[in-house]
């Protein structure tokens, strides 16, 4: 089904949405810069965020266009570099990890290698899938639905071993967590100066930072405690 076919009559542009120069079908990328659109000219499925109204890529089809996005800025800029470059630190930690822990914990077995493996593994998935669903949200509102039911599947295990575990014993970390759900939920700054933050700043600006601080300080975490547990637990033998 074509691109105009899925938009509701309310979604299309007013007139002539079959021609090359329709406002959803214009290539990023010409002399006078790359085609931004207000939120009235895409269509619901994209727009999801009331309060954003500018700063949005044309709708494309096309995977290797939504890639050029990467060259210059929208309003989804700041959402897709955010993940993609802890990514990538996640990324080449994972494979930096053998040489630390031969040097710093050398009596370590493999199974306690493996849960950092695992917890850099699963941050590289989480970052990674979110900076792709970020970057391809002008592609469709199918494509758009995939990349969100992956996230949601990784965020919502790691949300319940961190609630279970932590945050029902913790009630000072159990508010934070609550507060950065609520400033998110609420769209706050952008709900109160529609507009003004459709570059810098949004609420899922600030809900991307707050997950990769988040991850950081665990990842920090888990290691003082194995190192504490490795020096002080830990039963020798022979």
């Amino acid at each position: 089904m074509s691109l105009v076919k899925r938009l509701s009559p309310a979604e299309r542009a007013p007139s002539g949405t079959d021609r090359s120069d329709s406002p959803l079908l214009k290539i990023p990328g010409s002399p006078s810069g790359p085609q931004m659109l207000n939120c009235d000219e895409v269509p619901s499925w994209y727009a999801q965020n009331p309060y954003i109204r500018t700063g949005y890529r044309p709708v494309t089809p096309s995977i290797p266009r939504c890639l050029s996005s990467l060259r210059y800025l929208h309003n989804e800029t700041v959402n897709v570099y955010s993940h993609l470059i802890p990514a990538t630190i996640a990324f080449l930690g994972n494979g930096l990890l053998y040489g630390y822990f031969k040097t710093s914990f050398p009596d370590a077995t493999w199974t306690d290698q493996l849960v950092f493996h695992i917890y850099l593994t699963t941050s590289v998935l989480c970052f990674g899938i979110s900076s792709a669903y970020h970057t391809l949200l002008c592609h469709s509102a199918h494509f758009s639905d995939v990349w969100v039911a992956w996230i949601m599947s990784l965020l919502y295990s790691r949300f319940l071993v961190r609630l279970s575990r932590g945050y029902t014993l913790d009630s000072t970390a159990s508010h934070t967590y609550k507060s950065f759900i609520g400033q998110w939920s609420t769209h706050f700054p952008e709900s109160w100066k529609p507009g003004s933050f459709d570059i810098w700043g949004s609420s899922h600006q600030v809900f991307h930072i707050s997950v990769v601080i988040c991850a950081t300080v665990h990842l920090y975490g888990i290691l003082l405690a194995f190192q504490w547990n490795n020096e002080n637990q830990r039963c020798k033998t022979g």
